[in-house]
């Protein structure tokens, strides 16, 4: 039992030994048991978690546009290939009262997550994260892929990845 003192000698040492490596195992394996089973999910076009891009909600796993907030979206993306930089974005947006998923006024923080998110392009991605540097720490701005990304094809004589977002291949 895990309760019960184990004593500092050989056999308690081995013991000790045992009980920590089957306690590893234990949390590799479920650690590999999550991340097949959110695999899984994306591979059915499935949202794996967190909070949907401004634009879209979760209906049973599946992401929806929400056409409120599609309007804040396709302006955005509308002034930015006008031309129009940050500040002039963010003063429109703030001024006729559009906010954020959070519920906040439009920031560049805020502004450059949505037009530098791929799944406004359509792209499916799972299992991101940025890469470590060689002082070990994270860069936001660099990736390193584990796993697929794939676009939604207009084109329906090529075929579609089965990690495409959108069953209906509609993007905002």
């Amino acid at each position: 039992s895990t309760v019960e003192r184990i004593k500092n000698d050989p056999n308690g040492k081995l013991l000790f030994g045992i009980m920590s490596n089957i306690n590893q195992y234990y949390i590799d394996n479920l650690s590999t048991e999550v991340m097949k089973g959110l695999r899984e999910i994306a591979l059915q076009k499935k949202w794996t978690g967190g909070i949907p891009p401004l634009g879209y909600d979760v209906k049973n796993q599946e992401l929806v546009i929400n056409d409120t907030e599609a309007v804040v979206v396709r302006k955005i993306f509308e002034m930015s290939a006008e031309g129009n930089g940050y500040n002039t974005i963010i003063k429109t947006l703030n001024e006729k009262g559009y906010l954020t998923k959070a519920g906040r006024p439009f920031g560049k923080n805020s502004l450059y997550s949505i037009l530098n998110n791929e799944k406004y392009k359509g792209t499916y991605i799972f299992n991101k994260c940025s890469r470590r540097n060689s002082e070990n720490k994270r860069n936001s701005h660099k990736y390193k892929w584990l796993s697929s990304k794939s676009r939604c094809c207009s084109n329906k004589k090529r075929k579609c990845n089965i990690f495409t977002y959108f069953r209906n291949e509609r993007c905002i």
